[in-house]
């Protein structure tokens, strides 16, 4: 990647400091952990990269993974529903500010996709 491309962001959490940085994000096969997918972007996380990463493993590898397993950062609600027929994503749900929410629970406006993945995160 070119230096010109490189982009600013935060890497100190509650610390406004801004330094260089690319983010490297990678995709493995969790039984044999051989990599499969690997790619190196300039924003300060994986939000919004799901999707580029299942298109780059269907690519390679000739198909998708029916299931993937991804960190907190990594699905948006869109990825999730980008992914869908492609794809099952397991994925922690966030947190919600009020404790007495339950974050598995459907919540208006979310997709068939989005709220089937709330009610599989909280029963797995």
């Amino acid at each position: 990647m070119a230096s010109e491309a490189l982009r600013l962001f935060d890497v100190a959490r509650g610390v406004v400091r801004f330094r260089p940085a690319y983010n490297a994000q990678y995709c493995t096969d969790s039984e044999s952990r051989v990599i499969a997918g690997a790619d190196v972007v300039t924003v300060g996380s994986g939000q919004g990269q799901m999707a580029p990463m299942v298109e780059q493993v269907s690519e390679r590898c000739g198909k998708s993974p029916e299931e993937w397993l991804v960190d907190g950062g990594y699905p948006g609600y869109g990825q999730i529903d980008a992914v869908a027929e492609q794809a099952t994503a397991y994925a922690p749900v966030p947190k919600p500010k009020d404790k007495a929410t339950d974050p598995h629970t459907p919540k208006p406006g979310d997709s068939e996709t989005v709220a089937a993945w709330r009610v599989r995160m909280g029963a797995e």
